[in-house]
């Protein structure tokens, strides 16, 4: 479908008179938007967010603003109808909620959110010679993919891709013109922390060792800590982060293991550090 055909369709000249961690994060980026009509081109604007990521939860909430840019009609003469430099826009609010999955130790991670839009479409363009220019509220369902590369545990870039669902199209026209508008985008995030990481599965501190009976103390072991381990107040994923090795290297087993479902952790000290920390963020052990 082409819009000149909307256009013509439903008359739009004789509409012309009476018209006339927990983790909190936010970040900036480009974005284009592309209608449903072969004849109205992607436009390219830009998108601004903040929201969090629950502790302990694959959960994420996301407030944002998009600006759609200008989507410019391509010029025609159809049906009695001569169309010029006419374009449509979109600019909005978005609230969405979802799913987010880390799989580095930076945070990096994967998510999918759906949410509701609202915000004001707007059509311009000059059709035989008449100038229109409205604009008109428009809100409903949206959707997004994404993709976010943390280069360290607080910058990182994002990229992603969604949907709005069902904008108008030719404001007060007073006829239900809809169509959805997809969007690409990539842009800069920032993250403030608090948030607990999640881990990928690493190699394990003992593989190649017999088991260490929890009641015996290890004042004098030593491991390799992998670079981003986190060290927790508590033995358990949900437990608040104390520090983070960002550099990974030597740590001090300082007291016995302690296994529960989330698996086994050594209390450890490194440097002015100390605390609870999993036994898959260990690489392997040196020994008294």
């Amino acid at each position: 479908m082409r819009i000149r055909e909307k256009i013509v369709v439903t008359g739009l000249l004789l509409a012309f008179s009476p018209l006339s961690h927990a983790e909190s994060y936010m970040g900036i980026g480009g974005t284009s938007s592309e209608y449903q009509y072969s004849d109205v081109k992607r436009g390219y604007g830009l998108q601004a967010f903040a929201g969090y990521r629950f502790d302990g939860l694959p959960i994420m909430i996301e407030a944002g603003y998009l600006d759609g840019g200008k989507n410019k009609i391509n010029d025609f003469s159809q049906g009695g109808v001569t169309g010029t430099d006419a374009s449509l826009a979109f600019q909005g609010l978005l609230l969405t909620t979802g799913f987010f999955g880390r799989f580095d130790t930076k945070g990096s991670g994967f998510y999918a959110k759906l949410g509701y839009y609202t915000g004001k479409s707007k059509g311009t363009g000059t059709f035989n010679g008449v100038n229109y220019d409205n604009s008109e509220s428009s809100s409903g369902l949206t959707f997004d993919l994404g993709f976010d590369w943390m280069l360290t545990p607080n910058f990182g870039i994002r990229t992603n891709i969604g949907s709005l669902q069902k904008v108008k199209d030719l404001p007060q026209l007073g006829v239900d013109h809809k169509s959805n508008v997809t969007l690409a985008g990539i842009g800069l995030i920032f993250a403030f922390g608090g948030a607990q990481h999640s881990y990928p599965a690493s190699r394990s501190l003992f593989d190649n060792s017999p088991a260490v009976n929890a009641a015996t103390p290890q004042s004098s072991a030593t491991a390799i800590a992998t670079a981003g381990a986190a060290i927790h107040g508590q033995p358990s994923a949900n437990a608040s982060v104390t520090a983070v090795l960002k550099e990974g290297g030597t740590v001090t087993l300082a007291s016995q293991r302690v296994d529960n479902a989330e698996g086994s952790w050594w209390f450890i000290r490194s440097g002015d550090s100390q605390g609870w920390i999993n036994q898959k963020d260990l690489q392997s052990y040196i020994g008294p």
